[in-house]
């Protein structure tokens, strides 16, 4: 009976390893730095997702993902449009929430374990565009300021990929990952983004 515990012990199956302790349920919230293109060409975000993820077999896991891009505002300065001394100062901000059907793909064995995913949902996206102009003295002309906000909703992908160590502490692992949201309907609009990932497994 010895030989046969160690043997499994080798194997990564006895008990407290990490390929024994796979749950049926498991999850992730990641948080990072991304980077967009077309719509969102040239506008840095912070973003953070959670997810949680259902066990369909050793390797492939099926879930519900919500994620919030904030994209860095975007300031236009136009200097002396009414008279000497005087501002014209645009703030344009834009963020959007997601909530995507998600699956993953992780191999069930060893500490060290490479994944990638893809999914399909919706993108509820708000863009802020706020204009205030200023006389020389630094008071508001009057009818001169602009406020403007919009939200509409649009379908987008995204497909990722990383590393994952885990086990780290009990169930809790990280992993670095890479991820692509692609945003459909009108101008296509993406965003790169990589970050580190706290995951449950």
């Amino acid at each position: 009976m010895r030989a046969l515990f160690l043997a499994a012990c080798l194997a990564g199956l006895c008990p407290g390893s990490p390929a024994a302790q796979q749950a049926k349920w498991s999850g992730a919230l990641g948080i990072g730095y991304a980077a967009g293109a077309g719509a969102f060409s040239n506008k840095g975000a912070w973003w953070a997702t959670a997810a949680g993820y259902r066990a369909l077999s050793p390797v492939v896991r099926a879930g519900l993902e919500l994620g919030y891009d904030r994209f860095a505002s975007i300031v236009s300065l136009i200097p002396d449009a009414y008279g000497p001394g005087s501002l014209i100062r645009e703030d344009f901000r834009r963020s959007y929430w997601q909530a995507s059907a998600t699956m993953r793909l992780r191999p069930g064995r060893g500490v060290w374990r490479p994944y990638a995913g893809t999914g399909l949902g919706a993108y509820l996206l708000h863009v802020d565009d706020h204009i205030v102009t200023r006389d020389a003295s630094g008071a508001e002309i009057p009818g001169l300021q602009f406020d403007q906000s919009a939200t509409e909703v649009k379908p987008g992908i995204h497909v990722l990929a990383g590393l994952e160590r885990v086990a780290l502490l009990g169930r809790g692992g990280m992993a670095i990952q890479a991820r692509w949201d692609g945003i459909l309907g009108g101008s296509l609009g993406s965003v790169v983004s990589v970050g580190v990932v706290l995951t449950l497994d």
